[in-house]
């Protein structure tokens, strides 16, 4: 199996061969600028933005997927999907950095999350990526925040 095949089944492949944590379409991939951050413990923060007239789905748990450790980012549940009963935004996602190894000069923080919503009455369900480019540096931040905006 090539390299971009086994990244495919990750959920990480090409925009074009990548769904989403439920298989979904809409999908959106997210690619923010890259970030520097620190050595040491700091948060990932999920930012959701929606529309005028549009709601979460009330009771409606949020399905999470992190994948920070290539990225030199440790999380108890690395890669496994969690389900968030009635989150609330900014979900905050602790992290500490790797030891070791150390963390690469650069790498991909890679964050999955599927929510649903109403729009007129009617249940949604976007599946969204992040894919954060992290490199590390005593000057850097100590956590990094991601946003997504829902369309009208």
């Amino acid at each position: 199996m090539s390299e971009p095949e086994k990244y495919v089944a990750a959920g990480v492949g090409s925009p074009a061969q990548t769904v989403g944590l439920h298989g979904l379409v809409p999908f959106d991939i997210v690619q923010p600028p890259a970030v520097m951050l620190r050595p040491g413990r700091g948060i990932v923060r999920l930012h959701l933005e929606l529309p005028v007239g549009i709601q979460a789905q009330p009771g409606a748990p949020l399905a999470c997927r992190v994948r920070g450790w290539s990225a030199g980012l440790v999380w108890p549940d690395d890669g496994r999907i969690r389900h968030l009963a009635e989150p609330r935004f900014p979900v905050e996602l602790p992290y500490v950095s790797r030891t070791n190894p150390e963390p690469p000069e650069v790498g991909e923080l890679v964050v999955d999350i599927s929510f649903r919503y109403l729009r007129e009455g009617v249940v949604g369900i976007q599946d969204v990526q992040w894919r954060q480019r992290i490199t590390w540096g005593a000057s850097g931040a100590s956590g990094v925040d991601l946003h997504y905006t829902l369309p009208g």
